[in-house]
């Protein structure tokens, strides 16, 4: 389902972080935001695609911009960001392993 906007999550995250790494990190976490929250979308019937790309979007430059003020306010230390908004290093191991294999499964 999100597949096809993976390329342009990565575009958007890119420009706005401008880092690859960051710009990967933030196109991970914002499938997963977007999987979690998917019951929160409320697209228009007559076009979804166009509503679902934009509610998707918007999410990438949140997390972007999310990014950017933890580095700012020096709270960025180490570690990725987690789906809760806590670093991958402060989630437990077992949502570890989740959020690699979303990640990964969202990659193929």
């Amino acid at each position: 389902m999100v597949s096809p906007y993976l390329p342009t999550l990565y575009r958007r995250a890119r420009g706005l972080t401008g880092n690859a790494a960051d710009a990967q990190d933030v196109s991970q976490e914002t499938v997963l935001k977007a999987w979690s929250r998917l019951g929160q979308f409320a697209g228009k019937q007559d076009d979804p695609i166009d509503d679902f790309r934009a509610w998707i979007s918007r999410i990438a430059a949140n997390t972007s911009i999310d990014l950017l003020r933890q580095r700012r306010d020096g709270n960025a230390s180490a570690g990725r960001l987690a789906s809760n908004g806590t670093r991958c290093s402060e989630t437990p191991p077992c949502d570890r392993k989740i959020c690699q294999r979303m990640c990964t499964a969202c990659r193929k």
